[in-house]
């Protein structure tokens, strides 16, 4: 298991957030319903590896849905989330490519890569061995045989961001409803929270 802080966790979650933001995909910690297509990026101690991450297979087209991939337990919130992001795009069909800034680069050369959208050159390794690449029955819709656009292909894959249209609730839990108190007394004010996209932050002001 993942053994950082609930304050990395929730950082680590916010950085794969913000690579994600313009596109029509959410990152949420807890298991959706049933009826909703998701991918699954387990995040933990994969034991003495020398790779970061694996995922199943490259997945042309996101044809095959509910894709559960792994990443490994970095507790650093931009080497994670470029871990969680090459392995799920892995699943939604993208290759690595010869790209530093960009999440698909076989291994973390930057501190804040991105989906770069440029045709960037497809490689099978850390090597940066240049191969033609698998998908282009996909990767050709915006470049050449060989090349990859994250950018764009997550574009076409899942469209543009859906904004977020469902408030969060607020329950106060304490004090109780209809307590009575005889001053001077410290009443412990407390709540809960309730999101569908769940962890988040929040600035709270009370009056």
């Amino acid at each position: 298991p993942f053994v950082g802080s609930e304050h990395r966790r929730v950082s680590i979650v916010q950085a794969v957030r913000k690579d994600l933001a313009e596109f029509g995909v959410r990152t949420i910690i807890t298991r959706p319903p049933a009826e909703q297509d998701y991918t699954m990026v387990l995040y933990g101690d994969l034991g003495t590896q020398t790779f970061a991450g694996v995922a199943p297979y490259i997945d042309c087209g996101n044809l095959w849905a509910n894709d559960t991939c792994f990443a490994g337990a970095f507790q650093g919130s931009n080497i994670g989330s470029t871990i969680i992001l090459q392995e799920a795009a892995h699943t939604w069909g993208l290759e690595h490519v010869n790209a530093p800034f960009d999440n698909l680069h076989p291994f973390v050369a930057q501190a804040t890569p991105i989906f770069t959208d440029v045709c960037n050159k497809i490689v099978s390794n850390t090597d940066l061995v240049e191969v033609g690449g698998q998908c282009n029955l996909v990767h050709e819709k915006f470049c050449d045989a060989g090349y990859q656009n994250s950018h764009q292909e997550l574009l076409y894959l899942f469209g543009p961001a859906v904004p977020d249209t469902s408030p969060p609730s607020l329950t106060i839990t304490s004090p109780p409803d209809g307590s009575v108190h005889v001053l001077p007394a410290t009443i412990p004010l407390l709540g809960e929270v309730t999101d569908d996209l769940s962890p988040q932050y929040y600035d709270i002001t009370i009056t």
